[in-house]
Parts: C-alpha cells; sequence; structure tokens
C-alpha cells in the first residue's frame, strides 16, 4: 500500500528524439494543485485497489481502508505493507485499522526502503502513461486520465496491462 501524488507540472520521461530535438512541454505559470492516489497492489493477481484524494492525512487513509475492507475484500483476510508515513501510523488510523483486527493485519516495512514495496514499480509506470511527458490543462483532465490509467490495471482482457 502506498501513495502516488499527480501534479499539473509535467512528468518528465525519458525518450527517443532526435539529436537537437528535444520535446518540450510548456507548463504554465500560476495556481498548482495535486492528485492523490491511495492504492495497494494485489501481489496474488495484480489488480489494484484505489481511492482518489485531495491530501495525503490520516483520514484519506481511513477513507481508503474502509474501501479495502468493505467493497473489495469484505470477507477475506489482508495483510497490507505500509511504509512508515506519519499517516499510516497514526493513532486516528489504528484506531479504524482495530475495527477490522480479526482480518486486517498491518505490516511496516523498515524506514528508507521503498524498493520492499511491491506497489512502487507499479507507481512508475502509472506515472510515465498518465502524465509522462504531457500537460493536463484542468483538475478534471489529470483525474480522467489517473481514473482510466487505474482501472485498466484491474481490466482482465487489456493487452497492455502492467504485470509486476
Amino acid at each position: 500500500m502506498d501513495e502516488a501524488g499527480l501534479t499539473q507540472d509535467p512528468y518528465l520521461c525519458k525518450q527517443w528524439c532526435r539529436k537537437g530535438q528535444q520535446k518540450v512541454v510548456a507548463a504554465p505559470a500560476g495556481v498548482h494543485w495535486t492528485l492523490h492516489v491511495f492504492g495497494a497492489l494485489n501481489v496474488m493477481d495484480d489488480t489494484l485497489c484505489w481511492t482518489l484524494a485531495e491530501t495525503r492525512s490520516s483520514d484519506s487513509m481511513i477513507a481508503w481502508l474502509e474501501q479495502l475492507m468493505t467493497k473489495h475484500y469484505p470477507t477475506q483476510n489482508v495483510c497490507v505493507v505500509l511504509d512508515n508515513a506519519s499517516y499510516h501510523r497514526s493513532g486516528l488510523v489504528q484506531a479504524a485499522a482495530s475495527l477490522f483486527a480479526e482480518r486486517l493485519q498491518l505490516f511496516f516495512l523498515p524506514p528508507h526502503c521503498p524498493e520492499l514495496n511491491p506497489i512502487e514499480p507499479y507507481w512508475k509506470h502509472f506515472k510515465r502513461h498518465t502524465c509522462g511527458n504531457f500537460l493536463c490543462t484542468s483538475r478534471a483532465h489529470l483525474q480522467e486520465r489517473a481514473v482510466s490509467a487505474l482501472n485498466h490495471q484491474n481490466d482482465l482482457t487489456a493487452s497492455g496491462r502492467y504485470l509486476i
């Protein structure tokens, strides 16, 4: 489980181009916004449980956790691998997790070890294909592209599905 932040600023990626003809992505000045995606990758079938949030906070984490345990896995036992973000370890999140204590286990990774989190390679792929070398003109446009990419991961018939 982890979060990814998408901003109005272009996410610049490597690409092939003619020598001396580097691609330019114009970035407007002014108000900048961020769209946060809370998500967990099921390592058994490569499906993604996700939700969009305005901020990275305990409240957003609790909303995602409730969605995970009531909508995606209403009866199954779940083990969630987390990093050590302050809002993951907050008292509010721990209290919310205790509501599902008989079916939910939170496993915290050692500090500064993002390479141990199974979702990190997916976030890299997600950012590259959602907003890599591309400028979204509005928050709604970015959200539309993000939702499309996230849903595509769970589409079992998708030919371009990203597999870990």
